[in-house]
């Protein structure tokens, strides 16, 4: 076997499925130890945290068919009544962050809490679970990198097919899903230090990681090869929401010091 050849076999969609369940336990599970080991109310959250895998799992998939399998092919799939996208499983992941932050807000307000009371304790898991997620996608051959033989790279059963590639022989590839797990690892401890001197009830740290985030995948996209991500502009998809997030976070980090400034004069 190839030194730095990941192996997929008819196991891959079991150990991409494997991490995505992985991560979001553990995301769970570690919030909950946090809530616990500081006193406060862990149940309810576990009540918005049922809402929130909702939110993930649904607005990861539709934007998987919006931006990668295409609303014109879902529409032609119901037309022909043949509806084909249900068996082409994709996530991605802004969709999931999306839904997932907009149920996490339904789920407060079924819980009758305040979401802020938790945002220290939910952030910092958020890259952990992804950075999970990221392995997966490793195994699984998607989102790979630009081709790539140098060292550390890695071979993806998609890039494979899309070639016309059999046999045995393989195209090299970036690691560019490795990276984005490993940085997203050193994200997660970063936001997790930071998370600890902010004062409960505050968003920033939302913010900070929005706008973290959003520099890193923005990044990262350059050194992606997959080309079913969409394009406007020279620029993916997952760019263009990145740059809204950033723009987001910052405007909102200078409204909360605004809104400190005045608090305290």
């Amino acid at each position: 076997m190839h030194p730095y050849l990941i192996r997929t076999t008819h196991y891959v969609v079991s150990v991409y499925s494997i991490c995505a369940v992985a991560a979001l336990l553990l995301s769970g599970f570690l919030v909950c130890l946090r809530l616990k080991h500081e006193h406060r109310d862990f149940y309810s959250f576990i009540a918005i945290l049922a809402v929130v895998y909702i939110g993930v799992f649904g607005g990861a998939y539709i934007a998987y068919l919006l931006f990668s399998y295409g609303i014109q092919n879902v529409i032609r799939d119901i037309r022909e009544g043949t509806w084909a996208f249900f068996r082409n499983g994709g996530l991605v992941f802004y969709g999931g962050l999306i839904g997932g932050i907009g149920m996490a807000f339904v789920g407060a307000k079924i819980a009758r809490v305040r979401l802020g009371d938790y945002v220290n304790a939910i952030v910092p898991v958020i890259p952990l679970a992804h950075g999970i997620g990221r392995i997966g996608c490793t195994f699984a051959g998607c989102c790979y990198g630009y081709d790539y033989e140098g060292p550390l790279h890695i071979f993806s059963v998609q890039r494979d097919q899309i070639a016309g590639i059999h046999g045995g022989a393989h195209i090299g590839t970036f690691p560019v899903q490795p990276l984005e797990a490993a940085l997203n690892f050193v994200m997660a401890f970063v936001l997790w230090r930071v998370s600890k001197r902010m004062r409960p009830g505050s968003w920033t740290i939302l913010f900070y990681y929005l706008i973290a985030y959003g520099v890193e995948r923005f990044l990262l996209e350059f050194l992606r090869g997959d080309a079913i991500r969409g394009a406007f502009a020279g620029l993916s998809t997952s760019q263009w929401i990145s740059l809204a997030l950033i723009a987001f976070g910052i405007v909102m980090l200078l409204r909360e010091r605004r809104r400190n400034r005045f608090s305290a004069a």
